[in-house]
């Protein structure tokens, strides 16, 4: 199974709970961090091989040993968080101040 380091570097880096930081503020710095079309691109391919691989558990890429986004109760809760904070924010990136 691929191990997605982009996602969970994404995860640790953006969405960490022990950072505090609201989910609003987490997604306008992962559009940021998307500086070339490059980086973009690489991301959103992972993100789409990710979505599709049905043996992904999102719970466990949400709440693990490494890192504490948030613990979904459910796989469907957890895909929900993922199309809100990682699929839309770069889809239509933010452009106002953090």
């Amino acid at each position: 199974m691929p191990d997605y380091p982009r996602i969970k570097r994404a995860l640790h880096t953006f969405f960490n709970a022990e950072d505090g930081l609201s989910e609003e503020v987490s997604r306008r710095l992962l559009a940021r961090s998307m500086r070339t079309p490059e980086a973009m691109a690489s991301f959103m391919r992972e993100l789409q091989a990710a979505l599709a691989d049905p043996e992904l558990s999102w719970r466990s890429m949400l709440f693990n040993d490494e890192y504490e986004v948030v613990d979904a109760l459910s796989e469907a809760e957890a895909r929900e968080f993922v199309q809100r904070n990682l699929v839309e924010p770069l889809a239509a990136p933010p452009t106002g101040p953090l």
